[in-house]
């Protein structure tokens, strides 16, 4: 019995050595995956809290008057433009985005002393969020700096800048969104390509190690009509996957009573549609690309290592959707995967531009179905080759 298990045992062993693509795949990859998604989420972080800190902030001033102190500063250096407005644009300064900061100042006197009482108005975004710590740490240091004025002409009034409120204008999708859309993204997509990989690799490869898939061999059957009907298949296995994900979601927030934040309801009907729409594009998208991999391959193991590898670089591209601050950018909507999960992640916190939109789901749409007719062509052009594993 030992003797049989040893030699058994051997055989595999001698086999996994010579399976090069095996070794890549069990060994190799997964030693540099996990170090490679950590430094390249650490690489990112860094450039987006360099762009950040770099970015320069707009603060409109309202009611402000002169400041002998604020001429101590120099804005540029703090990446920094105060520019007079009045208290009613307040709204459309900051909802067009000319404002990331809006100071509402008011002159009092306390003491016989000048005070000025300011409200600071803002969105608490990733970029509005970092604006108003930027500024509120300017506005202690200017507070400092005109107490150093005042002590100098014998004015003794230690706070002439005084917060007096605080307020938020994001909405409460805006706030949901920033919160949690990139990790949305991220966990949709990547489940979708696993529900869709789950299946796509036995739907080819495994009928054909079987020999069932010879029997299109003999018969007038259509290779495309056989390919849509496993298609089908394998993108309603990756639906299911992402509605499994969205009742995991539901559940964890059900199970915090609420007091996770999230509130799928505040996204909105338009915008969750949009999201529907692009997932089943998605799906299409990695439903094709695997029934490719899987058909094309000459045994299961094979279509299990290409899709494996395809299934690496899904997650180290989606690593850009959870990144706080970043956008989408014109650049970012010409690439597959990655365009669908930014997308998503926009949608889910505020409107997208509906030519952007478009262009996201023509591209998914049209390599699905240029991937689908190359194979349909492979095929048809020589089955005996692709179907019987030579």
């Amino acid at each position: 019995m030992l003797a049989v298990m040893w030699a058994s045992l051997k055989k595999e062993v001698r086999e996994v050595l010579r399976d090069k693509r095996t070794l890549l795949l069990t060994i190799l990859v997964p030693l540099g995956f996990y170090p490679a998604i950590s430094l390249m989420t650490k690489d990112l972080e860094q450039k987006q809290n360099a762009k950040m800190s770099e970015r320069v902030t707009t603060v409109a001033v309202s009611g402000w008057g002169d400041d002998a102190a604020l001429a101590l500063f120099n804005l540029a250096d703090a990446r920094m433009v105060w520019k007079p407005a009045k208290a009613e644009q307040m709204k459309d300064l900051l909802d067009s985005g000319k404002a990331d900061v809006f100071i509402e100042a008011q002159k009092a006197e306390v003491e016989g002393f000048a005070q000025r009482k300011v409200k600071v108005h803002y969105f608490s975004t990733i970029n509005g969020t970092v604006s108003h710590q930027k500024v509120r740490m300017f506005l202690d240091d200017l507070k400092t700096a005109e107490v150093g004025l005042r002590m100098k002409g014998k004015e003794y009034l230690l706070n002439p800048i005084e917060i007096i409120d605080t307020q938020n204008h994001a909405t409460a999708r805006e706030i949901t969104g920033s919160k949690f859309g990139g990790m949305g993204a991220y966990f949709m997509v990547f489940l979708a390509f696993t529900g869709c990989m789950a299946v796509a690799v036995d739907a080819a490869a495994g009928e054909k190690e079987r020999g069932t898939l010879e029997a299109m061999l003999v018969t007038p059957a259509s290779f495309m009509g056989i390919a849509f009907g496993k298609l089908v298949f394998i993108m309603i296995m990756g639906l299911i996957s992402v509605l499994s994900t969205i009742g995991g979601i539901v559940i964890m927030v059900l199970g915090s009573g609420g007091e996770s934040g999230f509130d799928i309801g505040e996204v909105g009907f338009i915008s969750l549609f949009g999201i529907a729409v692009l997932l089943l594009a998605l799906i299409l998208f990695f439903a094709a690309v695997l029934f490719a991999f899987s058909i094309l391959a000459k045994s299961n193991k094979e279509a299990h290592v290409r899709s494996s590898m395809l299934m690496i670089v899904v997650a180290m591209s989606l690593v850009y959707c959870i990144i706080p601050g970043v956008e989408l950018t014109k650049g970012i909507l010409w690439i597959p995967i990655l365009n669908a999960g930014m997308s998503i992640k926009v949608l889910w916190s505020g409107s997208m531009p509906v030519g952007d939109y478009f262009l996201v789901l023509s591209i998914l749409l049209v390599i699905s179905m240029l991937v689908l007719f190359w194979i349909s062509r492979k095929v048809n052009n020589d089955r005996e080759k692709v179907l019987l594993k030579q």
